[in-house]
């Protein structure tokens, strides 16, 4: 299962926008601060938007390494809507051995979850999933400034069940 880590090419794409923002403040330390140029490199001075060719760059620069040389981190994502997350989602583990340790790294029983780990036991294929908060992404696009108006049965400390 040889995968390359995300994480560290995510690591030097940020440092090298990084790099290109401080760059450009000191190339415009005499504009006016009200001006068009600085305005638009403070308006998103680390965006999360890149090209092919900038990817092309980094792996020439910085090269690739195996996911296992980051065991730490996570084949995750965050999809964020007006600046706002309404759903994260990632590769779940597919792996017997990985996923038995886990439970009893968290206290779990394996023997409790037999028939889940037959799956993993058997040839689980690489997969992933995730999580969209319905309510929170009709908050968004209705402009709602709390989630409770977008839901049909908003729960809260004097309300639990419909």
């Amino acid at each position: 299962n040889f995968e390359l880590s995300q994480a560290y090419l995510f690591f030097y794409d940020k440092l090298e926008k990084a790099n290109y923002f401080l760059e450009n403040v000191l190339e415009t330390l005499d504009e006016p601060l009200n001006g068009r140029l600085v305005s638009f490199l403070l308006s998103a001075p680390l965006n999360d938007g890149g090209q092919w060719d900038m990817l092309r760059s980094l792996i020439q620069k910085y090269g690739v390494v195996p996911q296992s040389a980051y065991p730490e981190t996570t084949l995750s994502f965050d999809l964020l809507f007006r600046g706002i997350e309404i759903t994260s989602g990632g590769q779940r583990i597919h792996d017997y051995d990985m996923q038995v340790e886990k439970m009893k790294r968290m206290g779990m029983n394996p023997e409790e979850f037999e028939t889940y780990l037959m799956l993993h036991k058997y040839g689980a294929p690489p997969h992933g999933g995730l999580g969209l908060g319905l309510e929170r992404l009709t908050m968004h696009l209705l402009g709602f400034k709390n989630v409770r108006n977008a839901t049909m049965f908003p729960r809260d400390i004097n309300r639990v069940s419909p």
